[in-house]
């Protein structure tokens, strides 16, 4: 998985990649995640918890991108053998403020940031569209005003309740 990530989120790749190329990059990587840690450990029933899965994939290529559902639904089963979350908890920010954060906390930005604020929200808009979609498994935590700690809160709160 590093070594996938390490070619997906490097800048000096961000000109010439080709989106098929990355789309594959990101769905064998997710195939490994599933596979090496998701499976086992609810075969061990544990909780899993993840940040960015598929749906990550899903906004970024298809609302970026412009990759077909269909094509993003089959290498997503066949990346995960239809494995689907319980619970999906978008915590929700405006791309600007994203961007901020980071700048402020002297961040550089990643090889996907580098595609500019303007892009990032179209992307922001395509998780709240897929939300809205996806009302039984998906909540919106509308985190741009809260601190992390009551961020924190909030998503044990949400996944607590899901248990139950």
């Amino acid at each position: 998985m590093t070594a996938i990530k390490t070619i997906t989120h490097n800048p000096k790749f961000a000109a010439d990649m080709a989106t098929s190329t990355e789309l594959l990059l990101y769905f064998a990587q997710i195939a490994q995640l599933t596979n090496q840690i998701v499976l086992p450990a609810l075969k061990s029933k544990k909780i899993v918890i993840a940040d960015r899965y598929l749906h990550s994939l899903y906004a970024y290529f298809h609302y970026g991108k412009g990759v077909s559902w269909s094509v993003l639904k089959s290498l997503a089963n066949i990346a995960t053998g239809g494995l689907r979350p319980d619970l999906v908890i978008l915590t929700d920010i405006p791309a600007v403020q994203a961007f901020n954060g980071k700048r402020n906390a002297n961040k550089p930005l990643g090889r996907k940031e580098l595609l500019g604020v303007k892009f990032f929200e179209f992307i922001r808009q395509g998780f709240i569209t897929i939300a809205k979609h996806n009302k039984t498994t998906w909540q919106i935590l509308d985190s741009a005003k809260l601190t992390k700690q009551k961020k924190q809160q909030l998503v044990v709160n949400l996944i607590h309740s899901n248990l139950i």
